[in-house]
């Protein structure tokens, strides 16, 4: 049998994260401040440019103000404000930054605002999201629920942790470097993912802000809560991959091994991975997998060895992980 040990981002999961309950941000400003630069509106509170501007040059120019946060070192790291957004859909950015038409661009915070739990005062909690100025962003207050983290919820106003995602009640963190540390002070085991979510658009152009939460890691099915499975998340901004816990979905029913069509957003494996099992010369034969960390975390009949997998991040490079095998 020939594995060809590589899959693509053709995994979909679908994250159902749960609203607070209003979007009016405690006494919003309705300009920006500090005013905008030449070459930039204000809209709402966030200083947009007029020409959407080419690929970040690495040097600090006007079409990349009023703030280019990227290393001036030439390279075409994607995320940073002045760069491009990253993701096959080009519409992630680093914190700080709002992708609008394809590029980071930097936008002022709204009083109440948060990206995480450090941003707000002692007694609050970064709760959402919602939208605040055709954004959808966190902002701080009171802890609205009394259901603790990893605990099953439908809205983010039953958490006292201020999240509900995937139906679980989640913390946030920050959509960059710092994300992981954001979690792990808050619940070992936990990590930061992000994901972009849409706003309003802007002068017709698409706009969408990253945000981060805490997820459980796991490296097998095993390790997870009951009803849940053990399945990827990609973020587009870190460009990387980590299994985490996440609501099981019915439709999802196939274990390790079970027969699955490639090249699709795959609906019918558990942890949402079909890869190439193919034999020389003969047609494609996709197969479900599951993550493992040796051969004991693997069905023994129809996919019995835990073998690296590589996988192929929104950038294109590869990352390997530890599957099951037939």
């Amino acid at each position: 049998m020939h594995c060809t040990g590589r899959i693509t981002l053709a995994v979909a999961l679908v994250l159902a994260l749960g609203c607070s309950g209003g979007g009016t941000p405690f006494n919003p400003p309705t300009t920006c401040s500090p005013a905008c630069t030449a070459g930039f509106v204000c809209v709402g509170t966030s200083c947009v440019a007029v020409d959407a501007g080419a690929a970040d040059t690495a040097v600090d120019v006007a079409a990349d103000r009023p703030a280019d946060t990227a290393p001036e070192d030439g390279a075409t790291t994607c995320g940073y404000v002045g760069r491009r957004c990253c993701g096959a859909r080009r519409d992630g950015c680093l914190l700080g930054g709002d992708c609008i038409a394809g590029f980071c661009r930097a936008y002022t915070r709204a009083l109440g605002e948060c990206a995480y739990d450090g941003d707000c005062t002692m007694g609050q909690v970064c709760t959402g999201p919602m939208e605040i100025d055709g954004r959808q962003s966190y902002r701080c207050g009171p802890p609205q629920g009394t259901r603790m983290l990893g605990e099953p919820c439908a809205m983010a106003s039953e958490c006292a942790t201020g999240v509900c995602l995937v139906g679980r009640c989640s913390f946030t963190c920050r959509p960059d470097m710092n994300g992981d540390a954001d979690c792990a002070a808050r619940a070992p085991g936990y990590v930061c993912t992000h994901r972009p979510f849409p706003g309003l658009p802007i002068m017709d152009m698409p706009h969408a802000t990253t945000l981060g939460f805490c997820i459980q890691r796991c490296e097998h099915e095993r390790a997870c809560p009951t009803g849940m499975a053990c399945a990827p998340a990609v973020s587009t901004v870190l460009d990387r991959l980590v299994f985490a816990c996440f609501q099981g979905n019915p439709m999802r029913t196939d274990t390790s091994g079970a027969m699955c069509m490639l090249g699709t957003a795959n609906t019918s494996c558990q942890a949402a991975i079909c890869i190439d099992a193919s034999m020389p010369g003969m047609p494609s034969r996709g197969v479900c997998t599951a993550p493992c960390r040796n051969d004991m975390d693997c069905p023994s009949m129809s996919a019995p060895r835990c073998q690296d997998i590589g996988f192929e991040l929104p950038s294109g490079a590869q990352q390997n992980f530890r599957g099951c095998q037939p």
